[in-house]
């Protein structure tokens, strides 16, 4: 068999061609980084607890990826993830990483994340039936209901 490099020339010009435009594709497509605030959603929370408070200040997420999908990044789409299975009542501290980071799109990643921790307070999630009595005063005007909730009406 013989070497022919002049057989479909056309075909491989094209192929060389797409190659070359691929590579510039892929070339010019330029990371960047940018830092996002992050929610924060608790999974799992034990029956009876509720987090009454947390550290002050927001999650700041630095990412990096591809310049055009960091752009196209909505901010309410990053969640800091957070496991609370562990967690009793009192003070607790969570480690937060990067691996309990959701909602990035494919191709961006987590830099850094501050603060490296979160406080948290959990308390007893109390239930108990209280009366209530309102208030009320002055009298509603000319059409408008009675505190009875009857309507008056005034004869013309």
């Amino acid at each position: 068999m013989t070497f022919r490099p002049w057989d479909n020339l056309g075909l491989k010009a094209l192929a060389l061609a797409l190659a070359v435009v691929l590579w510039f594709v892929v070339l010019g497509e330029q990371r960047a980084e940018r830092v996002v605030s992050a929610r924060v959603e608790f999974r799992d929370v034990p029956q009876g607890l509720v987090v009454v408070s947390r550290s002050d200040g927001p999650i700041l997420l630095k990412l990096q990826g591809p310049k055009r999908v960091l752009a196209d990044l909505e901010l309410d789409e990053v969640i800091v993830s957070l496991g609370a299975r562990e967690l009793r009542e009192g003070r607790a501290l969570l480690p937060l990483a990067a691996s309990e980071i959701r909602g990035l799109p494919r191709g961006v990643g987590v830099v850094e994340v501050s603060p490296r921790s979160l406080r948290l307070r959990l308390e007893a999630r109390l239930e108990r039936e209280v009366e209530v009595a309102p208030r009320l005063e002055g009298t509603p005007g000319p059409g408008l209901g009675t505190s009875s909730g009857t309507t008056s009406r005034s004869r013309t």
